[in-house]
């Protein structure tokens, strides 16, 4: 025979945990915004150099570091606010995330190529903007990176 005290009795099922991770504090998403601008004007700088020292026409005005340091700051915070906001509004942010980087880095990539095809004779260098484009996947990928360790 049984045992009463045996008796299995139903329990409730759990709560099924929300799938977007969230950050342990408001402190990590804010370092991962200063981290991956930061590691994105570094590299920048070392592409902007290693470009000029390639044979990047000095005459080229957008890799300059007063014009590409300022601009990566400044679109690497954005980028890192935009991913903070899609992880918080956002169901599954992960997989919005997957396809909207790649997809806004390829957008980006459109003023640069205009600015190619229409530029004066002398500012047109195909290497400068190769190396303008590699400036753009880089801050994609750093902020990409940063937020992603962040939002864990």
């Amino acid at each position: 025979m049984s045992n009463p005290s045996e008796s299995v009795v139903p329990t409730a099922m759990p709560a099924i945990p929300d799938p977007r991770p969230q950050a342990q504090s408001r402190f990590r998403p804010a370092a991962a915004m200063i981290i991956g601008a930061g590691a994105a004007v570094v590299i920048n700088a070392g592409i902007g150099q290693a470009a000029q020292a390639i044979g990047v026409s000095p005459a080229f005005p957008y890799l300059t570091p007063q014009v590409y340091l300022p601009a990566t700051a400044v679109m690497s915070l954005l980028a890192a606010v935009g991913w903070l906001i899609i992880w918080r509004l956002v169901q599954r942010p992960a997989r919005v995330l997957r396809i909207l980087v790649p997809a806004l880095l390829v957008v980006s990539f459109v003023p640069d190529l205009l600015v190619a095809l229409t530029a004066a004779p002398g500012t047109n260098d195909a290497l400068g903007f190769a190396a303008l484009m590699t400036m753009h996947a880089v801050i994609a990928g750093a902020v990409s990176l940063a937020m992603s360790r962040a939002m864990r």
